[in-house]
């Protein structure tokens, strides 16, 4: 054998494991054929020995002696059979301790084997083994005995095969046992009545159904919903009657049923198998998150679609490869034809600086924005706020999404503003002239007719005269009322309206107020309260005051004065219909008018300009209910001790 023992290659030896007899316990039918042997040639002993390269095992034996009956093995220094093995060929022996190779052998003394017949054990190429007869006494094997010996010898090679054969299938069986159980997908075997005959890990876990639950049940009734069970049905009953499946061999979606009765969908593939009766495999696996993912991406791509802003994909040479609806309406062609395009030719894009610094800029940093000019389809040109960034595209290069805004409408608006800007700077200087106009022009002829008019009235005249003379002097302190109200509003809107705060003896200054209207409202006021206050703003405030409780409420009724915790409020009452609930809450806001809801007519600016004259004062102004009827209006100021003689930075 080339000097080189068969017994120790390795392919002989896997074949010898692959059996599965050396850890496998006793084969039935392998000892049936031993005790069929010894009692045919009439031996004490016969084995089926299967021979490694450090022993001799033993699939069946029969007669051998203790320990080696139990151990069912002997190391090769008491083996015989693994010279058949390295020769390939019976060995028969009469007496062994007469033979040249086996007089030495340790078998002879210790398991008495004198007489020895001995076939080859064959599989797949291979010799195995040895299966033996032995006798304790020298005999001469007749012809007809170790022709019997070697029908045995095949009888056992076919055992082996068989044994092989169904451990085969039996690992096999465990192996796609544990593959199914591993699996993540569910699986699902029926049979041809349509009964569940296995279900693995994840069909529990999908379905809600055990193991032992499920085996033995109608597939259709566990999982399938019932518009689809008519289908598998018509599928089984076919397969049974020997057609084809129209399922098998297809990838499919549906929704299936769960335990707890929702539907989730799966997509599933069915295999057919018929070895003596047809059986269904299916696998399943859930696709929830998938289709969650695929109505996600279909919303994106919706919002993407009904985005105002232009959207639009291009690779680095300009292609445009995605073009949304905002780009359509944007520029007036649709997505099919642009398709393929270089973006810049189609829209005649004009850049600030040119297309190399854009491509530099997303060359470095990935990113550029700024103006550009596009044209439309029709020919006329817009003007865009564009966005461009680099990403990685799907087919491994680079792409650009480009993000555009028609600015057009906000640039010829900045125009406009700009325009309006210059026509409210006009206006403004226009009213600083009113203001010249009002502080001199008008107030000059104004304190004349109020002057001659006060001499007048102290002359002996008619008392018809004196009487329009009365009404002169009344209008006109209204218009120097007017007059004060329309400074005031044009120093507040100019941001210049100020104070200079000085003490004021309270009683006195409201007495001028009301000889200033020409009225006769009774004044409850505490002797010697001094508030901090311009005096002519305090006069202007109660004045407005006084004349709008005559234009709203009937007329002032009182004024009181409640001092205390270093304020003074000055209350004029009215007894007329009161304030309406819906005016109050923006009494003092500007334009507010009580026509609004029924009252006299007015500009809505009184009210709010002396809020603003309190204000500049550090004082209030506010608004309440009077009872039984009427309205409250109130102005709060600042008090101080007599002879304080600096306030606000010097005034007196």
């Amino acid at each position: 054998m080339d000097g080189k023992r068969r017994i120790g290659q390795a392919d002989r030896l896997a074949a010898v494991v692959s059996t599965g007899l050396l850890e496998l316990p006793a084969a039935p039918g392998l000892d049936r054929l031993t005790r069929l042997a010894s009692r045919l040639l009439g031996v004490p002993t016969s084995l089926v020995s299967l021979v490694t390269d450090e022993q001799q095992v033993f699939a069946s034996q029969l007669g051998l002696p203790q320990p080696w009956a139990d151990a069912a093995r002997t190391p090769l220094s008491h083996s015989f059979c693994q010279y058949v093995v390295d020769d390939d060929a019976p060995l028969v022996v009469t007496d062994a301790r007469d033979d040249e190779r086996l007089h030495d052998n340790r078998a002879i003394d210790e398991i008495g084997v004198i007489a020895y017949a001995g076939m080859p054990i064959r599989m797949d190429g291979h010799t195995l083994g040895a299966f033996c007869a032995i006798d304790g006494q020298p005999r001469k094997w007749t012809a007809a005995e170790l022709e019997t010996l070697e029908d045995l010898a095949a009888a056992v090679e076919s055992e082996i095969a068989l044994i092989k054969a169904a451990d085969d299938a039996q690992r096999a069986a465990a192996t796609m046992r544990a593959v199914l159980e591993a699996s993540h997908d569910a699986y699902v075997s029926s049979d041809a009545d349509g009964r569940v005959r296995d279900w693995n890990h994840s069909a529990e876990v999908l379905f809600g159904w055990t193991r032992a639950e499920a085996i033995g049940a109608p597939a259709t009734e566990l999982i399938i919903p019932e518009e689809y069970r008519a289908d598998y049905n018509a599928d089984i009953a076919r397969v049974r009657a020997g057609g084809r499946s129209e399922l098998a061999g297809r990838r499919m979606e549906m929704p299936v049923r769960h335990r707890d009765g929702h539907c989730l969908p799966v997509e599933y593939t069915v295999q057919v198998t018929d070895v003596g009766s047809p059986v269904y495999h299916a696998f399943l696996h859930d696709i929830s998150a998938r289709r969650s993912a695929q109505r996600q991406l279909q919303r994106q791509a919706e919002l993407i679609d009904a985005a105002p802003a232009a959207i639009i994909v291009r690779g680095d040479d300009g292609t445009i490869r995605f073009w949304n609806n905002g780009a359509e309406q944007m520029y007036g062609w649709p997505a099919a034809a642009v398709a393929g395009q270089d973006i810049h030719r189609l829209l005649g894009t004009e850049f600030p600086e040119s297309l190399a610094r854009v491509e530099e800029a997303l060359e470095t940093t990935g990113t550029w924005e700024g103006e550009l000019t596009h044209r439309h389809a029709d020919g006329h040109t817009i003007t865009v706020l564009s966005r461009h960034a680099r990403r990685p595209a799907p087919d491994g290069g680079t792409e650009i999404i480009e993000t555009n805004a028609d600015i057009t409408g906000r640039l010829q608006a900045q125009r406009e503003l700009q325009q309006r800007n210059r026509q409210l700077e006009q206006a403004n200087l226009l009213k600083l002239d009113l203001m010249g106009m009002l502080s001199h022009d008008i107030g000059t002829p104004l304190a004349a007719i109020a002057g001659y008019s006060e001499l007048l009235s102290e002359e002996p005249l008619p008392e018809f005269v004196l009487g329009l003379i009365g009404r002169i002097r009344k209008s006109t302190h209204r218009i120097d009322e007017l007059r004060h109200n329309v400074l005031a509003m044009c120093s507040l809107d100019s941001g210049t309206l100020t104070a200079a705060r000085q003490p004021v003896l309270l009683g006195p200054a409201l007495r001028e107020a009301v000889d200033a209207v020409e009225t006769e409202v009774p004044i409850d006021c505490p002797d010697h309260v001094r508030v901090l206050v311009n005096p002519a703003h305090l006069t202007q405030i109660v004045v407005n005051f006084i004349t709008n409780a005559a234009k709203y409420g009937g007329g002032a009724t009182a004024i009181t004065v409640r001092n205390g915790d270093g304020a003074a409020t000055v209350a004029v009452h009215d007894e007329g219909p009161g304030v309406p609930a819906a005016l109050r809450p923006r009494l003092f806001d500007r334009y507010t008018r009580a026509h609004e809801t029924g009252g006299a007519k007015g500009h809505g600016l009184g009210l709010h300009i002396v809020a603003s004259l309190a204000q500049a004062n550090h004082g209030a102004v506010s608004h309440r209910d009077n009872h039984p009827r009427g309205s409250v209006f109130e102005l709060t100021l600042e008090t101080t001790r007599r002879g304080r003689s600096e306030i606000d930075g010097g005034e007196r």
